[in-house]
């Protein structure tokens, strides 16, 4: 008979906590970020021009901000390639290059050999990069008539230096390639400058 009150007293205590760790976890916590990931299949880099060249994405990575490319070809017998952030949706804003280890060396030394400047061989890609980003898809459309992905105009300026190089890239999300484009030859060597880390780091 001594029991039976105390019984639903647990059961009102064990409701009580309960409900209050539910309340507690569930105010003010962080949504997650919404991010969506693929992968591809490699293909061989291709020189579309004297010093464009086009290459393929084997990953992408899509958030609310960004779009990360793992940027990855073959080309005469090694893989070459880099990783790249843009802004996503179309918009302007931050671009980001950093590296891939030796794939990324090998491609800067294939940009040193396409751009004509004395190779570098113990130069290493830049672990960061940074470029303002300019979405130019709606004149990429006006002046081709058609887009077969979308353009962006970066300038480089972070460094101390007056040089603010410029490139283009364009960004094919059907084919699952970037092409990586210069803007004029005059940019090359301090565009080199800007993916190269600086010796001694």
């Amino acid at each position: 008979m001594t029991t039976k009150p105390f019984a639903p007293l647990l059961l009102s205590c064990f409701l009580f906590c309960s409900c209050g760790q539910l309340d507690s976890s569930d105010s003010n916590s962080p949504e997650p970020p919404v991010s969506t990931t693929a992968t591809f299949a490699v293909q061989p880099m291709k020189v579309i021009r004297a010093a464009d060249v086009r290459l393929s994405y084997i990953g992408k990575t899509v958030t609310d901000t960004s779009v990360f490319y793992q940027v990855v070809s073959t080309y005469g017998g090694k893989s070459v390639g880099f990783n790249l952030s843009l802004p996503s949706g179309g918009q302007s804003g931050s671009a980001r290059f950093s590296s891939r280890g030796g794939i990324s060396d090998d491609f800067l030394r294939l940009l040193q050999k396409l751009y004509g400047v004395k190779s570098d061989t113990v130069a290493k890609f830049r672990q960061d990069a940074f470029a303002d980003c300019f979405n130019l898809a709606e004149v990429y459309k006006a002046d081709s008539g058609m887009v077969a992905g979308f353009q962006n105009k970066l300038i480089f300026r972070e460094e101390a230096d007056s040089s603010m190089p410029e490139m283009y890239i364009n960004v094919n999300d059907k084919e699952h390639w970037v092409d990586f484009l210069e803007k004029d030859s005059i940019y090359r060597e301090s565009l080199l400058r800007r993916l190269t880390e600086p010796h001694g780091k």
